[in-house]
Parts: structure tokens; sequence; C-alpha cells
């Protein structure tokens, strides 16, 4: 697997991270709307305290770690590396776009823990038969 192979399936949702983002930023309905009150007074502007982009960074990892099958140390070092990047580089980002990523993260952890549960039981079923 060469780095292009790994790097294409990062470009999918770039798509709709742009297009959020747009709205973010152009839409006069969110403006000074209240999200989670004492926290997240706005989704067009950045988290104020940074525990957004701590938290989408730390489900980044966590999805990196449950999916990643790279035998290569050096490659998983650059993924580690990408994740980290990923917290500053979203610091200043909309709000809205940052609970977007961290929730389709979480979403996704999910749903790899539940097809891993699936799997291990089928083949414990497979193995007592």
């Amino acid at each position: 697997m060469n780095t292009l192979d790994a790097c294409l399936p990062t470009l999918q949702p770039l798509q709709f991270f742009v297009a959020l983002y747009n709205v973010l930023s152009v839409s006069i309905e969110l403006r000074q709307e209240m999200f989670i009150p004492y926290w997240i007074k706005d989704l067009s502007v950045y988290d104020p305290y940074y525990i957004l982009p701590v938290l989408m960074g730390v489900s980044m990892v966590l999805m990196m770690k449950m999916t990643s099958t790279s035998p290569d140390p050096q490659q998983e070092k650059m993924m580690m590396a990408m994740n980290v990047l990923f917290i500053f580089l979203f610091a200043w980002l909309p709000a809205g776009l940052l609970v977007y990523i961290t929730l389709s993260n979480v979403l996704s952890i999910a749903q790899q823990m539940y097809v891993h549960r699936i799997i291990t039981k089928a083949d414990r079923q497979k193995a007592a038969a």
C-alpha cells in the first residue's frame, strides 16, 4: 500500500468539511445562536476554550488506533503527527464544523466496536462448532 492509497479515503469527507465551513461562515441564521450555554455560544465562531479541537484530536487518535493496519512504525508516527497537526489547524475553525467532525469520529468508533464485537462473536461460534 503506497501513500496515495492511504490518503485517498481522507479526500472524500473533505468536500463536506468545505461545504459546512462555507455554510457556517455565511449563514445569518446561525449567528449569535446559543448551542451549549456557557460554552459554545455561536456555532459559526471557534471554540473559546479549545475543548472541541482536543476532543476531535482524541477521537481521531482512537479511530486511527482502531483502524490502523500498518505494520510500518514510521507510517504510524506520521499518522499520529497528522492528528496532532489537525488539532492545531482546526482550533480556529467554526465550532459547528468541529462538532460535526467529532460526532462523525465518535459514531465511526462506535461502529467499529460493534462490527468487531459481531466478528469476534461469529469467530467464537465457529470455533465452538
